[in-house]
């Protein structure tokens, strides 16, 4: 389990994205360090444990990895500075917004499961549902009954199970295109553009369900701690802040302060 949550951690850090820079490099450390030691545990298990061969291999366990890690830091923080951004990244736009921090259960039935459905007077439809295709799906609909879909997949790529996590669903109606994204802990995961404006109405989405679509229907399961919406889409920053102010106030109901 241990080995298992080094790398899925590593990989997550090395995803487009991630805001976890360093991430990656402190796991490529905490998997030498791990190796270095289980291979004095065993030697001296067996009753071959040499102290200055041991003392070699937890420094070279140590030392080199840090190097090492040093090294993927500096490209790692390069990448990020020169990684693309979404319009959306730095601007907010008029469309779609939707936040939660939530935990999927994954519901093991061939249909699809709705996390949330919001509807505009003029029956403009924001979507976010687990499709019988086994993957997510944000969507919008204008207000001719025209569907526009992002496909997002699950796990470490796209939308976790089983694991709290931040979801953010964007829909940003520019002059001359719409861009719809989805971000999981602050890093987009999906993201697509439309070289057209789609008509959303007034984008009043305030009539809206949770759980199942518009007729109650297509249920799914998990369990959310907030919920919000709107008609603007949030910066990168806004939504990091959005989220450090969630998750500090979810750690202090829990410890009582």
């Amino acid at each position: 389990m241990l080995v298992e949550g080094l790398f899925t951690n590593f990989l997550a850090a090395l995803l487009p994205g991630s805001n976890n820079v360093l991430g990656a490099a402190v796991t490529i450390w905490a998997f030498a360090a791990f190796f270095a030691l289980r291979w004095c545990w065993r030697r001296f298990a067996a009753g071959k444990f040499v102290p200055v061969t041991a003392a070699k291999i937890l420094l070279a366990g140590f030392l080199i990895p840090i190097s090492l890690a040093a090294s993927l830091a500096g490209v790692l923080a390069i990448g990020k500075i020169i990684e693309p951004k979404s319009l959306l990244a730095k601007e907010s736009y008029l469309g779609f917004s939707a936040e939660l921090m939530l935990e999927i259960r994954n519901v093991p039935e061939l249909r699809r499961q709705y996390i949330f459905q919001h509807v505009t007077p003029e029956t403009a439809k924001a979507d976010f549902y687990f499709s019988a295709d086994d993957h997510f799906v944000f969507s919008i609909s204008d207000v001719r009954g025209e569907t526009y879909s992002l496909e997002i997949p699950t796990g470490i790529l796209g939308i976790p199970i089983y694991r709290q996590f931040f979801l953010v669903c964007e829909a940003g109606t520019l002059e001359n295109q719409t861009i719809l994204r989805v971000l999981v802990d602050g890093r987009e995961v999906a993201e697509r553009t439309f070289a057209f404006r789609v008509d959303l109405g007034s984008r009043n989405w305030s009539k809206a369900t949770m759980g199942a679509n518009i007729d109650g229907k297509q249920n799914s399961a998990f369990t959310v701690l907030s919920w919000g919406f709107g008609h603007v889409t949030m910066t990168d920053k806004q939504i990091d802040d959005m989220r450090d102010g969630l998750l500090t106030y979810i750690q202090a109901v829990q410890h009582g302060t």
